[in-house]
Parts: C-alpha cells; structure tokens; sequence
C-alpha cells in the first residue's frame, strides 16, 4: 500500500475533485464507495447545508471522505470546525495558505492535504505540516492558479523537493494518466473532469455532451475575477456561465459509472510496474 492509500483508507490512492455546487454528499458518497475518496465541496454552503451533506455522506458510506475548504473564502471557519465537530477525517484545504487551518485541523486529530500550483506554495504547505499535498498541472478544470506551470513538470519538481506525497491533478483521465502520474514520482491521483462525465454526476446533460464533444485545445483560461479553465462557449452553449472543464476533456468518449471510471483508472497502478 502506498503512503496516499494508506494516509486516506482509501482502496485506490484516487481522489474526487472538490466541484462547488456539484460535488456534494451523495456524489461524494458514490466516489467512496467504488473504493477512492470523495469530497464535498463546502464552497457556497453554510455551516448548516456542510453539516446537512456531511450527515448524507454518512448515511450512505462507511467509507472515507474528506471536505474540502477554500480558505479565501468568507465563512469558511465556520464550516471547518462543523466539519471537525462531525468528526470528517480528512479536511482538503486549498485557495489560501494552509499556515491558517492546519494547526487546528492536527489538533483535531484529522489529517490535512493542501493543493498547490507551484513549489513555493508546496514547501509552504509542507512547513506547515500538511499530511500531502495535491498538484495542480495548469491543463486542470476550474480555478487553476496562475503560475502556469503543467502536470508533467510540477509533479516531479514536488516529488524531488518534498518528503510528503503528492497527489497529481490535472490531465487525467483514465488508467494511462495514473501510470504516467505515478512514474512522474505522485502516489495517488485527483479526477475531477472525468468524473463530470458519470452516470450519476448531477451536471445537465449538455454539459456532459459538451465534454465527450470537446478536443484537448476546446478549453480556454478566463482570467477575472480568479484564473480559471472552462470549456470554450461554442461547446458549452453558455457564453454568460461556461462549464468548467479541463484540457483532459479531449479524451473522455463516452459517460460511465462513477464505479467504472474509478476501476479503469485504478488500472494504472498495474501499468506503472513494467
């Protein structure tokens, strides 16, 4: 078992990308249960709607999950400690520096992971005493940062300058993504535009028809108020609101259970031992 499987509980050292307003307790569940870690995303929600997904992750799994908590963001206090007082095991910190929650989070006796973008923002969150840290490549969905810096070379860089795991994100998709992430010196994967492509993610179907649609060059990098990658308007249908979606999108043909898709990609722990 390596150190990201063993840190988490997990099956699979695969972790479910946070998604505001999508990624909430039964979709973090549903990851759980097929064997990585769900997360919810508390971003937009109040301490009693955390509370509320908390108890539905409960209700469905006994298996591990986290909550993660953008530290930037207003409010977000508040629902780390009601994600502590519901005894969450693992608190997924990002958008912040990880100096101001993770004293609290170890005293709690839970284990914190971090993401980052750069090795600056990675020796930081290691100095501060994060159990593991995410790499975020440039190519990811969402809010990405600004340092530019991709997969291919931020995950070796971390690797060779930090004791802690990492986790890579960004650019996978399937089990190929796992076994080259895994070389590269990560222990464990986040998916997050894969698994927008599920059965049972709760996104509209244009946005999940929009992704198997998409090439590798259908996103673009929106710049106000935080960086962000989206997929290109044309795509989405949205020019107002577009989808948020990673460069990975281009390899996604077809929607799957969240169970197959986390199977296939567990697949890459085999590949990587040639």
């Amino acid at each position: 078992m390596n150190r990201i499987a063993k840190l988490l509980k997990t099956k699979y050292p695969i972790v479910q990308g946070p998604m505001a307003g999508i990624t909430l307790g039964e979709f973090a569940s549903t990851v759980s249960e097929a064997g990585g870690l769900g997360v919810i995303a508390s971003a937009g929600l109040s301490p009693e709607k955390l509370k509320e997904e908390i108890e539905k992750v409960k209700n469905r799994t006994d298996k591990p999950f986290a909550v993660n908590i953008p530290i930037y963001q207003p409010g977000s206090e508040k629902n780390l400690e009601t994600a502590l007082k519901a005894d969450v095991g693992i608190i997924y910190t990002s958008a912040g520096s990880p100096e101001k929650y993770t004293e609290r989070v170890k005293e709690s006796g839970a284990k914190v992971i971090h993401k980052v973008s750069r090795l600056k923002e990675g020796l930081k969150a290691e100095k501060a005493g994060v159990d593991a840290v995410v790499a975020m490549g440039f190519e990811a969905g969402g809010i990405i940062g600004r340092s530019g810096v991709t997969s291919f070379c931020l995950i070796p860089e971390l690797a060779d300058n930090l004791s802690i795991p990492v986790v890579a994100a960004g650019g996978i998709a399937d089990e190929r993504g796992f076994a080259a992430a895994l070389i590269l010196g990560a222990e464990g994967v986040e998916i997050g535009t894969r698994l927008l492509a599920t059965k049972e993610c709760p996104v509209p179907e244009s946005i999940k028809q929009a992704i198997l649609k998409a090439t590798c060059d259908s996103t673009m990098v929106i710049e106000s108020p935080v960086v962000m990658r989206a997929l290109k308007p044309e795509l989405s249908g949205d020019s107002e609101n577009p989808a948020l979606g990673g460069q990975v999108s281009g390899l996604i043909k077809e929607i799957l259970t969240v169970e197959e898709v986390i199977r296939k990609i567990a697949e890459g722990l085999n590949k990587a031992k040639f």
